[in-house]
């Protein structure tokens, strides 16, 4: 239930503010929980990219297009949806991608705890799988750490890597390999 409601939170927020939306780039229709807020969303990012004007009814038109309104769900649940924003889609969509990723390491975690209990699993069949298994995590643990950075400090360089970059000490130094220096003095 409260992932459902940070859903509807984001979809109500970012429709009243679609301008946010090229800044959660990192959140992907499958950190969703509920399928039609994920096809909502998709909707939402489809207008966006095409530059189309976002608000209710154009995002009700939208949907409908795309087939999404159903019994159940019509045009004035969906209108009650979209209505009520509060807050910024920036704290929703990490929710949902916290949430996400929580999922998704919870799920690898019992893959590699399968994999582990089955006696007719070698140790390469294990090393491989928790490759897998863990490759889908990093993906969704890379999209965390680009929420969750601060823009301003250059979120495309982690600080791990930033510590590893060497600094340019002499600008007008020629580029290339150093001069080397022979290991042992010539006879």
């Amino acid at each position: 239930m409260e992932a459902e409601d940070e859903e509807q939170m984001l979809l109500a927020t970012a429709t009243a503010h679609p301008e946010r939306l090229s800044r959660i780039r990192w959140l992907h229709e499958g950190d969703f929980t509920v399928p039609s807020y994920a096809a909502l969303f998709a909707c939402l990012t489809q207008l966006v990219r095409r530059g189309a004007p976002v608000d209710p009814i154009t995002l009700l038109w939208e949907a409908q297009q795309r087939g999404l309104l159903h019994k159940g769900f019509g045009p004035a649940e969906f209108l009650d949806l979209v209505s009520h924003p509060a807050g910024a889609p920036e704290y929703w969509g990490q929710k949902i991608l916290q949430r996400a990723l929580l999922s998704q390491a919870a799920s690898v975690a019992a893959r590699i705890e399968a994999l582990t209990a089955d006696p007719a699993t070698s140790v390469h069949q294990l090393a491989t799988g928790s490759r897998r298994a863990l490759a889908a995590l990093s993906s969704t643990r890379a999209r965390w750490y680009l929420a969750t950075s601060d823009p301003v400090e250059g979120a495309l360089v982690p600080q791990s890597t930033a510590s590893r970059i060497p600094s340019v000490r002499n600008p007008t130094a020629p580029a290339g390999p150093a001069a080397r220096t022979p290991a042992r003095p010539g006879r």
